[in-house]
C-alpha cells in the first residue's frame, strides 16, 4: 500500500451535508467502515400491543366498505387464524407447568362460564401432573 492511499484510508468519511453529519472514520487497516451498531429493540408493554393489535382488527371495517366482499373474506381468515392462537393460548396456559390455569382462570379470561370453556377446550385437559403423569392416570 503506498503512503497516498494509507493516508485516505484513515480520513474520515462523511456522507450528506458535513455540518448535519456525524463523521465515520474508516478502519487504518482494511480501509472500510466499521458496523453501524444496532438500535436496541424497544420494549412493548401489553397495553401498547392490546391497542395496535385492536386498530389493525378495527381497520378491518373500513376496509370492507371499501373493498366488499374481498375483505370480508380476508377478515374470515384472520378469525380462523384468532382462533387457532387462542385455542394455542389455551392449551399452554392449561398444559404449561409454569401456568397451569384452572378452568375458571380460563373462563375469567375469556368471557365464557367455566362450564362453556371447560367444554369448548376439553382437549386441553390432559394437563401433565408435577410426577410426569397425564392428568387420567391416577
Amino acid at each position: 500500500m503506498t503512503s497516498q492511499s494509507a493516508s485516505a484510508a484513515s480520513q474520515p468519511v462523511v456522507s450528506g451535508n458535513p455540518d448535519t453529519k456525524r463523521r465515520r472514520t474508516t478502519c487504518p487497516q482494511c480501509g472500510q467502515l466499521p458496523a453501524r451498531p444496532k438500535r436496541p429493540r424497544a420494549a412493548t408493554d401489553d397495553e401498547k400491543f392490546r391497542a395496535a393489535l385492536l386498530g389493525l382488527v378495527n381497520a378491518y371495517t373500513r376496509r370492507i366498505e371499501a373493498s366488499g366482499v374481498a375483505a370480508l373474506a380476508d377478515a374470515i381468515a384472520v378469525r380462523a387464524a384468532l382462533d387457532l392462537v387462542i385455542d394455542a393460548g389455551v392449551e399452554t396456559c392449561r398444559t404449561s407447568q409454569q401456568w397451569a390455569a384452572s378452568w375458571a382462570e380460563i373462563a375469567a379470561a375469556t368471557g365464557l362460564s367455566r362450564s362453556a370453556a371447560q367444554e369448548r377446550w376439553a382437549g386441553f385437559d390432559s394437563a401433565r401432573k408435577v410426577g410426569g403423569q397425564p392428568a387420567n392416570r391416577r
